[in-house]
């Protein structure tokens, strides 16, 4: 298990807004975990947790769930 992080309060500030327009574009606090019913070998899972002051999510959403919104947060959180 691999764990990659981004806070808002340590980034640059264009960097922080630019989390801050990613998280509400995936709507990260909206979602709810999605089981995949057909279990594929070699499929990875994402656990993904959010935190906004007292707000707080945190979904598991398998390889086939991910929408590009929630692809483009990770590729973004990859990079930093």
């Amino acid at each position: 298990m691999k764990t990659t992080e981004a806070d808002a309060d340590e980034l640059a500030p264009a960097d922080a807004e630019r989390l801050r327009a990613l998280v509400a574009e995936a709507g990260l606090f909206d979602l709810t975990s999605v089981a995949d019913s057909t279990p594929y070998p070699d499929v990875q899972s994402y656990e993904l947790t959010v935190e906004d002051g007292g707000r707080h999510n945190t979904v598991v959403l398998g390889e086939r769930q991910l929408t590009p919104q929630v692809r483009a947060l990770l590729d973004w959180v990859r990079r930093r």
